[in-house]
């Protein structure tokens, strides 16, 4: 081990056993079994150190074994070491969250958010291993939905001390991301839905429409976003007749739609 891995290692140590405001450099040093002095021959500061004892948190996340007989297994592996390594360093991350808010003036928030981008990353690619290539239009909801879960538990766990099996969490979680894997639907979006894209949502609607009646139905939406200035209880009514007729993926498309049409028009 070199001896700037040897202070890495002993900070670490002292920021879960003391505290990072308790760990003074001294301390560290002298935890090391080096002199105060050698320290700034590898750290310019005490925040240079929390940075690169944070890099090294995600080094070892990153590193865990992962020979497993399928990717359902990968992603609920990936998931489950995540949580045991986050409760391993409970006090670690409890420390450098209050002793570095998020979003103040200094290198903690922006190196966070630079771990959290290869999490994501990590994650996605155990998300199609696990469901395959069909789900990249939707790769980008099921990350948001497998880091929503996650942290939400985390939260509890480490703030509160909930006793929940990581092992349970991360089954769930996989058994949602599967749930929505397994639906014919389109992906979220942050761009706004335009009237000429309702025209063409309803346009692929009506191409896959079995029944005369449902056609007849969609037909009349259509009048209505012909008209530009739909009646939204009117094409609520019609669209869910349409959609207690048939349900395939082009009336779900137009559902979406038409809700994010209206969450837009509401905002405006």
């Amino acid at each position: 081990m070199s001896r700037k891995q040897r202070l890495m290692k002993a900070a670490l140590d002292l920021f879960q056993s003391s505290g990072i405001r308790n760990a003074s450099i001294a301390k560290i040093t002298e935890a090391a079994g080096m002199s105060k002095g050698s320290f700034y021959q590898h750290f310019d500061s005490k925040e240079a150190l929390v940075l690169a004892v944070l890099d090294l948190y995600y080094e070892t996340l990153f590193a865990s074994p992962e020979e497993k007989e399928n990717g359902r297994a990968l992603l609920q592996a990936r998931l489950k070491w995540e949580i045991d390594h986050a409760l391993a360093h409970r006090t670690f991350i409890f420390e450098l969250m209050s002793t570095y808010p998020l979003g103040g003036d200094h290198g903690i928030t922006e190196a966070f958010q630079a771990h959290h981008a290869q999490v994501l990353t990590w994650r996605q690619s155990a998300l199609l291993a696990a469901f395959g290539s069909s789900i990249e239009s939707q790769l980008e909801d099921l990350s948001m939905l497998t880091d929503g879960i996650l942290h939400s538990y985390l939260q509890q766990m480490l703030w509160h001390n909930r006793a929940y099996s990581p092992h349970d969490i991360s089954e769930f979680i996989v058994s949602a991301a599967e749930a929505l894997a397994g639906l014919d639907r389109p992906s979220l979006s942050t761009e706004k839905v335009t009237m000429e894209e309702l025209h063409e949502s309803c346009g692929r609607a009506l191409t896959l429409c079995r029944e005369k009646r449902t056609r007849e139905l969609l037909n009349e939406i259509l009048g209505q976003f012909q008209d530009g200035a739909p009646v939204w209880i009117v094409v609520d009514t019609l669209l869910e007749k349409a959609a207690s007729l048939e349900k395939h993926s082009g009336i779900r498309e137009l559902e979406l739609q038409w809700v994010r049409w209206k969450g837009v028009q509401a905002d405006d």
